[in-house]
This record gives structure tokens, C-alpha cells and sequence, in this order.
């Protein structure tokens, strides 16, 4: 035997097994999607729909995060709240004596005093 008849395949395969099995095939398939139907067409008869209960403040953040409708106007309000709290007078802790003052005024004041802690230096960088 030469070479080339070594490394070739002597039989055929059977057209009809092939197709046999094709069909079949085809036949199990259409079979499982009509016992599908029928179970749903059966599950549909014995449960009616109902109409489901509204969506309820309570079930919202188990639904999925909370999307912002106006994101711009949502940022706007953050950043005037939080020019608020920077540009006024207020109580951090009122038991400990603790207050908050403006900005403009807390840098003043530590340009004034100093910086707690900090050696003082001088402009040309000289204690």
C-alpha cells in the first residue's frame, strides 16, 4: 500500500442514517416546544393574570439604583449647599464649643496666627 492510500477513508458515510437522524432530530425538537406550550397554555388556565401591586416607596431601592431626573440641577443644588456651609456661621459640636466659620474668615485668621503646628517661616523661606 502507497502513502496516499493509507491516509484516506475507504467507507462512506450512510445518507440514510444521516438524514435518519436529522429528522429525528427535528421531530424532538417540534415535540418539546409543543409540550412547552401546552404547560404555559395549562399554567395560564389555572393562575390568572393578576395585576400587580404599585411600585411602593419602600420597594424602590430593592428595584435598582435611584436615577437622577435633572442631574444638572441636582449638582447645582449641591454645590449652593455646599457654599452655604462654607461661607457661614454655625455649630459643629455646640456640647464641646466646637463652631464653624467662613472660609474667607479661617484663612485670614491662620494667615494672621499662623498654622497650628507649622514653624514659622518667613517670605524668603528663611526661620
Amino acid at each position: 500500500m502507497n502513502e496516499s492510500q493509507a491516509k484516506r477513508e475507504t467507507r462512506d458515510m450512510k445518507a440514510p442514517l444521516v438524514l435518519g437522524f436529522f429528522a429525528s432530530l427535528g421531530v424532538t425538537i417540534v415535540i418539546v416546544a409543543l409540550v412547552a406550550r401546552g404547560l404555559m397554555a395549562l399554567y395560564a388556565q389555572h393562575r390568572p393574570h393578576e395585576a400587580l401591586p404599585p411600585v411602593t416607596s419602600s420597594l424602590a431601592p430593592a428595584l435598582g439604583p435611584k436615577l437622577q431626573v435633572k442631574p444638572t440641577l441636582a449638582l447645582q443644588e449641591l454645590h449652593d449647599r455646599e457654599e452655604a456651609v462654607l461661607n457661614s456661621y454655625g455649630w459643629v459640636d455646640p456640647a464641646r464649643g466646637i463652631v464653624r466659620i467662613p472660609i474667607d474668615r479661617a484663612i485670614d485668621l491662620a494667615a494672621q496666627r499662623g498654622w497650628p503646628g507649622a514653624t514659622n517661616i518667613n517670605a524668603a523661606g528663611v526661620k
